[in-house]
């Protein structure tokens, strides 16, 4: 078993199309789409998804997000198109702050039909820690 963590990514860094790409300013990276064509060549058969809180503190659009999601789960799916993702709910930094509070509840909200079978055919399940 082979497993990774990359603290501090953006999901928007990632897709082959992503406009914040070459603009991290983070020592430990922020994630990219050589990185992800990376992991995907693996073809891992389950995949952990934990995105989205470092992009919403970033100020990054909803739309933007929930494409990013989509562009990584089709990445994995070209190479295996039997993966199965496991995505997290979007935790809340700060109870008190206002950013991470209201975007995660929309954000959860259009990601869970976005990821659904009707674009990716196949297992997504949703992780409510």
């Amino acid at each position: 078993m082979k497993d990774e963590g990359h603290g501090g990514y953006g999901v928007t860094f990632l897709p082959a199309n992503s406009p914040r790409a070459g603009t991290c300013k983070k020592a430990s990276g922020c994630g990219s789409y050589a990185e992800l064509q990376t992991w995907a060549a693996e073809k891992p058969d389950i995949v952990l998804m934990h995105f989205g809180t470092n992009d919403i503190w970033d100020g990054e659009k909803i739309s933007d997000i929930l494409s990013a999601y989509i562009a990584v789960i089709a990445e994995f799916r070209k190479n295996n198109p039997n993966v199965i993702f496991f995505v997290s709910k979007i935790v809340k930094l700060d109870p008190a702050d206002a950013r991470t509070a209201s975007q995660t509840s929309p954000l959860w909200q259009r990601l869970l039909p976005c990821l659904g079978f009707n674009q990716l055919h196949g297992v997504v399940a949703y992780l409510h820690c």
